[in-house]
């Protein structure tokens, strides 16, 4: 490139195999589900009432939870940046001071 000449992309589309692996796990258990306190390795911790619905699970995990999300749709690609302007007295101080 010349000196001065831009580069780079503006957006950069990503694909599955640039993201590191990674895992959301959930415990879960098919105990009954109306009790005060919860049994070992559970989610939830002691409460004075009745945190746990009654009866089994009535829906199913959010796909879009589940799902690689993007839709392999570029992102912005651009740096922080911050426009400035200098002034620079020449002669006397600027801005006057009392």
């Amino acid at each position: 490139r010349f000196l001065g000449e831009s580069g780079g992309s503006a957006a950069v589309s990503l694909n599955e195999a640039q993201l590191p692996a990674h895992a959301h796990a959930w415990r879960a258990a098919e105990d009954p589900a109306d009790l005060q306190v919860p049994g070992p390795n559970r989610s939830m911790t002691r409460s004075s009432v009745n945190a746990y619905a009654p009866g089994p699970a009535s829906t199913n995990l959010a796909a879009e939870m589940l799902n690689p999300q993007g839709g392999n749709l570029p992102h912005n690609n651009r740096q922080p940046y911050l426009g400035l302007t200098f002034i620079i007295a020449l002669q006397g101080v600027y801005p006057p001071r009392p």
